[in-house]
């Protein structure tokens, strides 16, 4: 069963090639200019895997493409092991164990992707974030893994974060308006 969700999920995954994303036409082989222009170590926010499971209508698009260069090693992605805990806490909630399910399958076997646990290192500087900026611990966290694994940007959906100058933030928003960092194939 747990081999079968795996291969339910790649397949979810590589499924779509094309969509229709704010009036703009999002091929399989787009490039994501701004992704490769600061380096190919990226640091994931929770709502970036959200987006890509629950299969968002605005967001899709754009994460499905950075998950596949993700996967083909063009990019690597590092995220918090907190990730977990922000991922699971509302399908747990309403007992959706599918979803559950989802989200541990694509964590465990996704390639290309680290995930970091949570040591003193990566707490202490998630601490003098949180003391610098006063940001939410979470946030801190994830940013503070980033910096730590070397990661050049911190890929978001959380504009209150752009206060941050120890590692470039990347607002999906963004990068959806301003169609100059989108390049269509």
């Amino acid at each position: 069963m747990y081999f079968y969700t795996c291969y339910k999920i790649f397949v979810e995954f590589m499924v779509g090639k094309a969509a229709i994303l704010a009036n703009k036409k999002i091929i399989k082989n787009q490039v994501i200019f701004i992704f490769y222009k600061w380096g190919k170590n990226s640091q994931l926010d929770t709502n970036l895997f959200i987006y890509l499971i629950e299969k968002n209508r605005t967001y899709f698009p754009l994460v499905k493409s950075l998950f596949e260069k993700i996967q083909k090693g063009q990019l690597y992605g590092v995220t918090s092991s907190l990730v977990y805990t922000e991922l699971l806490s509302k399908p747990f909630q309403e007992e959706n164990i599918v979803l559950v399910n989802k989200y541990k399958v694509l964590l465990a076997t996704f390639p290309n992707l680290i995930i970091k646990e949570v040591d003193k290192d990566i707490a202490t500087l998630a601490a003098k974030l949180c003391a610098k900026y006063k940001i939410k611990t979470p946030d801190a966290i994830f940013i503070a893994t980033g910096i730590a694994e070397k990661a050049q940007i911190f890929i978001t959906n959380d504009t209150r974060l752009k206060i941050v100058n120890e590692i470039s933030i990347i607002i999906l928003d963004e990068l959806l308006n301003q169609t100059d960092r989108v390049i269509i194939d």
